[in-house]
């Protein structure tokens, strides 16, 4: 039981690391691409990029509850 309880924990901190880091991705996919911040409708894969990542966000959120 003490051996799955750490497992669990060390993949919620790598998870949480995976976060951070696809997060960072993001912001800076929205710079690059963004004009204020916010990419233009005709920027079909900035968009879709920030689209994937966000889904990626939200799974792992979904997983760390």
């Amino acid at each position: 039981m003490r051996e799955a309880a750490g497992t669990i924990t060390s993949l919620r901190t790598a998870l949480k690391l995976a976060r951070a880091q696809i997060a960072a991705e993001r912001d800076d996919l929205i710079e690059c691409h963004g004009i204020g911040g916010v990419i233009p409708a005709n920027d079909v894969l900035g968009l879709a990029g920030v689209a994937d990542l966000n889904t990626v966000l939200a799974q792992i959120d979904e997983a760390l509850k």
